[in-house]
């Protein structure tokens, strides 16, 4: 299934639904004891359309790779489950300047951080084109729009990139220099997230459902 970006395509039913091309902890939810994390909501939590992603950090119960999966979870990203191995990503061959996306957050009352992170690459040269990355620990109670500006690797600016990788978190991710944090987040956090769509230096909008 083409990979959403406004939340209106869906897959899997019950604790392990997911929008179409992307994945979560939810697909951990059938070792036991692991709680739901991404949920298909609606009207009043939508900024447009039917649906919208919902996003809660939860304890894992059980945690099958405890040196990669962060816990406390509130993780989606593009990408799903080829067998039993993770591919993240999915397709894609332009090039935009600029990712915008509607949110709302609610941190934990001791307080937590939400965030964005987008890489595009090219598969076979192995390199990154360009990366975008976003974070706030700000209790916003309506939808917002965020703009992230991409940074393009000037090294690689004759590279065509041929994949495109989006994450959301609803907890902290991420220690103050940027490195990766498997332990940093909190249990409770709730991020919603609609309406993703991109745009180049033509200013031309790109959706992608």
């Amino acid at each position: 299934a083409q990979t959403t970006m406004n939340f209106e395509s869906w897959t899997g039913t019950g604790a392990a639904i997911e929008p179409s091309g992307w994945i979560s902890e939810n697909a951990l939810t059938g070792l036991p004891g692991n709680a739901q994390s991404a949920f298909q909501d609606t009207v009043p939590n939508i900024h447009g359309g039917t649906y919208a992603l919902k996003l809660v950090s939860v304890d894992m119960a059980i945690n099958p790779a405890p040196a990669s999966l962060p816990d406390p979870i509130g993780l989606a990203a593009t990408g799903n489950l080829a067998g039993t191995s993770l591919k993240f990503g999915f397709p894609y061959t332009g090039r935009p300047a600029m990712v915008d996306f509607w949110y709302k957050y609610t941190p934990t009352s001791s307080g937590d951080t939400a965030s964005f992170f987008m890489a595009l690459w090219n598969g076979t040269t192995g390199d990154t084109v360009s990366y975008g990355f976003w974070k706030s620990g700000t209790t916003v109670g309506s939808y917002t729009q965020q703009s992230v500006v991409l940074t393009h690797d000037p090294a690689f600016l004759n590279v065509t990139p041929d994949s495109m990788a989006i994450m959301f978190s609803s907890t902290r991710l991420f220690n103050p220099d940027y490195s990766f944090c498997l332990n940093c987040g909190k249990a409770g956090s709730i991020l919603w997230v609609d309406d993703i769509t991109f745009s180049g230096t033509s200013g031309i909008k790109e959706n992608l459902h």
